[in-house]
């Protein structure tokens, strides 16, 4: 997750992700358990994101889980 900070804070200029590495800090664990998923596209978002827009999701997972971005797309 480390690796990915700097593509976090770059999200974070975007509206919907203002408060994004102040939702990883409060809800770390739900955060950590997203993160460490096999399936990452597949499961629920910590609660201050669960309801964003495919779209989001996305730039979500391009930041975080690049791994998983093509199985998010098929």
């Amino acid at each position: 997750m480390e690796s990915s900070w700097g593509a976090v804070k770059g999200l974070e200029t975007v509206k919907v992700f203002e408060n994004l590495v102040s939702s990883m800090e409060s809800e770390a664990l739900q955060w950590r358990k997203w993160y460490m998923d096999e399936k990452a596209e597949s499961v629920e978002l910590p609660r201050a994101f669960k309801d964003c827009s495919l779209f989001h999701r996305l730039l979500l997972l391009r930041a975080l889980r690049p791994d998983r971005l093509t199985g998010a797309l098929i």
